[in-house]
């Protein structure tokens, strides 16, 4: 029934003005059925709304929850980064120093190879020199001989 039904409803009158008893009654009893069947609904209704509320607290609190661990897992990723950069940067500079160092090595022993040449090459000089006096003079000593 409904609240319009309820307003227009009218009672049968009784010869004496008053109206129908048992019609009264009836229509109470009605009403009742009708009101128990709202209220009812009402509860169920009012029940579910909390189970709602409560479902709907619970997922905000997960939809938190993920979003820190976003966070955190956004954070965490971000110092991994960091540090595999450094780290990186680390090997770089590293290598970089190793190659220095080698190249600094190497131009020294270059350096040292150079200077065992030239003196190579002035002792051989020397010997040369030496070696064709040698020869000149045995040479002349030959030529006097005959």
């Amino acid at each position: 029934m409904t609240p319009i039904e309820i307003q227009n409803y009218q009672f049968a009158t009784q010869t004496f003005g008053g109206f129908n008893k048992k019609q009264v009654e009836e229509f109470l009893e009605e009403m009742s059925r009708e009101f128990e069947k709202y209220y009812r609904e009402n509860l169920e209704l009012k029940d579910r709304i909390t189970v709602l509320n409560d479902s709907l607290k619970n997922f905000k609190a997960m939809e938190d929850s993920l979003q820190n661990t976003l966070v955190f897992a956004q954070n965490t990723a971000d110092e991994i980064k960091k540090n595999a950069q450094q780290k990186a940067e680390m090997i770089v500079d590293d290598a970089r120093t190793t190659a220095t160092n080698m190249l600094s090595e190497l131009d020294g022993k270059k350096m040292e190879a150079e200077r065992n040449l030239e003196e190579i090459k002035n002792q051989y000089k020397i010997f040369k020199t030496k070696y064709q006096s040698l020869l000149n003079a045995e040479l002349k000593l030959f030529e006097e001989m005959e």
